[in-house]
């Protein structure tokens, strides 16, 4: 979710390919609060304050969801303590999210229509065609592990495709939710696209020339039909050294050869010395010890950051890992509130949508 100069990684950890290109991709879940079982209902209407029936209401990042009944009603219960937020979405309409604290079990939603958006239909002199920023974006959104590969989108057409050619990059939003196909890891997913973009080092849409690129969204997942126990041991791969377990480690203190090492150039590093963990109102709230280190001659914008780290999985597998905030919250589950603030490099990086769990998946 992006690139940066060789400045940076100049003390890769000695055992490491250099790292020319560093790709970061940031996936935003909107975590937000704690919830215990209950149930919850309310009523979405449009713009006109009239019921807006078959509206799509569901927890992100989850499987818990259901679509609002002919009176725009909705009724929904939640299975059980879940780090989310309540997202409410309506083809031609924008997406709404809000918190569930457990004093509010009743819900009055309006959504507003979209704001018409014309698709790149123009082709500058040595400009690109749809057909190929969408092969890029879909390899880049999608990623190429072998769950990425595996996976499709069945409605391309609903993807918006603009090139900025004073930035070098694709932009990308959707005017449905993205209906993922995922037979690798056995989901179907509705991915509500906020933001992506994929930058390259110049004027290109090559898979050689990509510079960086990160995705925000909103997610909804369903099970595919009596296969959970067919995906279990994939869907456990796609957990073990993701973003979702290095953070989870963290905050738990979890640092062994089996799991993550953490080191500060080509030497092993304690990780208390650098991460203040304290736990309240019930999520993590880190803080990295370091002062902010200008970061002159770097792509990467901004320009700042706190530390950054080589990461060693179960004693072979190599990432890195760049702090450009210096506290982030992160919540039970491993999600942070600063996914674009904290950058992956190498073997993490790789790990895109076609990558996603529930943000509740536990191996």
């Amino acid at each position: 979710m992006l690139r940066c100069g060789r400045k940076l990684y100049s003390e890769n950890y000695r055992s490491f390919p250099k790292l020319k290109k560093l790709l970061h991709i940031a996936i935003c879940l909107l975590a937000v609060y704690n919830l215990s079982g209950q149930t919850i209902s309310g009523k979405v209407y449009d713009e006109n304050k009239l019921p807006l029936p078959g509206a799509s209401v569901y927890l992100d990042g989850t499987s818990t969801g259901t679509v609002t009944s002919d009176d725009g009603s909705f009724e929904l219960q939640i299975p059980k303590r879940i780090n989310t937020v309540l997202v409410f979405s309506f083809i031609g309409y924008g997406t709404e999210t809000v918190t569930v604290p457990s004093e509010n079990r009743r819900f009055e939603v309006h959504l507003k229509p979209k704001t018409d958006m014309l698709r790149e239909v123009v082709i500058q002199k040595g400009g690109f065609t749809r057909k190929q920023m969408l092969a890029i974006f879909l390899e880049e959104f999608l990623g190429r592990s072998k769950a990425g590969r595996s996976c499709k989108i069945l409605n391309p057409d609903d993807i918006n495709l603009r090139y900025d050619y004073k930035q070098n990059r694709i932009l990308a939003t959707s005017d449905a939710p993205l209906k993922i196909e995922n037979p690798y890891l056995g989901y179907e997913i509705d991915f509500n696209l906020i933001e992506c973009y994929v930058v390259f080092s110049r004027k290109s849409v090559s898979r050689g020339d990509v510079m960086s690129n990160a995705f925000s969204g909103t997610t909804a997942f369903k099970e595919l039909a009596d296969t959970k126990d067919r995906f279990a041991q994939r869907r456990r791969d796609a957990y073990f050294g993701s973003q979702t377990e290095f953070f989870r480690n963290l905050v738990d203190g979890k640092w062994d050869k089996e799991k993550f090492q953490l080191f500060k150039g080509s030497y092993k590093t304690d990780a208390s010395e650098w991460f203040e963990v304290v736990y309240a109102k019930e999520s993590y709230h880190v803080k990295v010890l370091g002062e902010a280190i200008e970061n002159s001659g770097l792509t990467l914008e901004p320009k700042t950051f706190y530390a950054h780290f080589n990461l060693l999985y179960d004693k072979q597998r190599q990432s890195g890992v760049i702090f450009r905030t210096g506290a982030f919250t992160v919540d039970s589950f491993g999600n942070t509130d600063s996914p674009m603030d904290i950058v992956f490099t190498g073997e993490i990086s790789k790990l895109r949508a076609g990558d996603l769990l529930p943000i509740d998946y536990s191996p």
